[in-house]
């Protein structure tokens, strides 16, 4: 049995080493521990030299087997490295109350899931940092935004100018969390708009966060795929184990993803001009308001989403409900901000700007069968409401009688009033040959009211005008006043 041996080991503590670990846990955010290492470890250590230390301006020299180490100043420019990771890490904290908080994220858009949440009572009280502080935005935006919160029973929520990528600062609602007290050498920001400003200069802009983000962060995700992809075709380039070529490739392909990236960016930062500038003009004129969209499940590749509550502004939501009709004369004031085409070619401006303006997703809105039913009932209402329409005018003006035709596929009959099953494209030829179409389904973003603001469609919705209108009965369409009419027995009202 062997016995035990006792050694001794040496080891040297260099002054360059003991700066770059205490400075190290400073970025951590462990400033406090790194001045108690200095100051209790080291003999003649004071508190303010342990500071100076840790500010970047002196710094640890020698070894300890050697003359010892010693303080020296630190030379210019040398700490530079050190103090931007320092305003990395604690740019922007502020001491709100008795606890410190640092902003984190912008939310720039609303949409189905925030509605739910708000819909069912599912969203916090709001905590406000500065209601005093600029513009007063609804109860309403600001518990949507506290949605995408990371957490929302704690976290605050300020409205504060943000800087996009292109130096243009507007309104954003930014949302604050709280973190450990900043360094006590270190400047912290005077409020929550200094917080903001001192964030975004450390750190760039703050994370984007919404309804719109998702298609957002799917390209970032690709752009951080080709730039690992080209990153390692380079390497293997290097050592003769690819060729230019793949090389040539994989950057083509990395310069591709980040365009779609910053063109992604640029229409989100469009579409949020146009949802602040339509904000404002419908809380100058007649205001907003709600209707509840019911739950829509997934269909295949379409989305489905929960129940929610949509809040669009109401004068262009009129204007979408009259322009089109006899009494477009009676449509609200309102000044367009969309442009037309953002959703598709030739659609309709007002829609999209209460679209935009409800915060909802106009990139999905074809698919969201259940938004537009309930948008296009009260569409009707206004329309009940202001000419005592009877039925659904999707397109269309003026007045035809003819006789009723039950469209079928591959067939044509020309001077008829067909009777289609939806407003699909494949009904468009029979659309172009006939005096009026009625069909059971369809809105005014179907492809044949789309089309037949153009091509001039007479086009109404019926529910059971099957049933209603048998083939080869003569009917009266008039859109002007909102009615069809089979002549032996007057203007007749349907159920919608």
């Amino acid at each position: 049995m062997s016995g035990s041996q006792a050694g001794v080991a040496h080891f040297v503590v260099s002054g360059e080493f003991l700066t770059e670990f205490v400075r190290d846990l400073v970025v951590e955010g462990s400033w406090e521990h790194a001045s108690r290492i200095l100051v209790e470890d080291l003999h003649g250590m004071t508190w303010d030299l342990a500071i100076q230390i840790l500010s970047g301006k002196k710094r640890l020299v020698g070894t300890s087997d050697g003359p010892g180490v010693e303080l020296a100043d630190e030379a210019p420019g040398e700490a530079d490295a050190y103090l931007e990771r320092v305003r990395w890490a604690f740019a922007g904290r502020w001491r709100h109350g008795s606890r410190w908080y640092e902003p984190y994220a912008v939310v720039t858009s609303y949409g189905a899931k925030d509605g739910l949440a708000l819909l069912k009572g599912a969203i916090p009280l709001v905590k406000m940092a500065d209601d005093r502080v600029g513009r007063k935005p609804s109860l309403w935006s600001k518990e949507r935004a506290l949605f995408y919160a990371d957490n929302p029973t704690e976290d605050l929520l300020h409205y504060s100018l943000h800087p996009d990528e292109r130096g243009a600062e507007r309104e954003m609602a930014v949302l604050f969390r709280a973190c450990g007290a900043p360094p006590m050498w270190f400047s912290a920001a005077r409020g929550p708009d200094d917080a903001v400003k001192q964030a975004v200069t450390a750190r760039g802009h703050l994370e984007f966060r919404g309804a719109g983000s998702e298609r957002e962060h799917e390209k970032y995700v690709r752009v951080k795929e080709a730039e690992a992809t080209a990153e390692a075709t380079f390497k293997a380039a290097k050592h003769g184990s690819a060729e230019p070529a793949q090389v040539m490739e994989t950057q083509v392909d990395l310069k591709r993803a980040r365009d779609d990236l910053e063109a992604e960016r640029k229409y989100r930062r469009t579409l949020e001009g146009y949802r602040v500038k339509i904000a404002a003009q419908a809380d100058a004129g007649l205001g907003w308001f709600e209707f509840d969209v019911p739950e829509q499940p997934a269909d295949g590749w379409k989305p489905g989403h929960q129940a929610y509550r949509a809040r669009v502004p109401r004068a262009p939501f009129e204007c979408w409900a009259l322009r089109k009709t006899a009494g477009r004369h009676l449509a609200p004031p309102w000044e367009q901000v969309c442009p037309s085409g953002l959703k598709m070619m030739m659609d309709d401006a007002m829609h999209t700007d209460w679209m935009v303006g409800g915060g909802l997703d106009i990139d999905r809105v074809y698919d969201d069968k259940a938004l537009m039913d309930v948008a296009w009932k009260e569409m009707f209402k206004i329309q009940q409401e202001r000419l005592n329409f009877k039925v659904h005018v999707l397109c269309g003006r003026g007045k035809v009688e003819g006789r009723v035709w039950h469209a079928k596929e591959g067939e044509r009959c020309i001077g008829a009033i067909a009777v289609v099953p939806d407003a699909g494209p494949r009904w468009q030829e029979i659309a172009d040959d006939s005096l009026a179409v009625i069909t059971p389904v369809g809105g005014q973003l179907s492809h044949l009211a789309v089309v037949g603001l153009e091509r001039q469609f007479k086009l109404v919705r019926i529910p059971d005008c099957f049933k209603l209108f048998p083939e080869g009965c003569e009917i009266v369409v008039d859109l002007e006043n909102g009615e069809v009419r089979i002549p032996e027995f007057g203007a007749l009202s349907f159920d919608r």
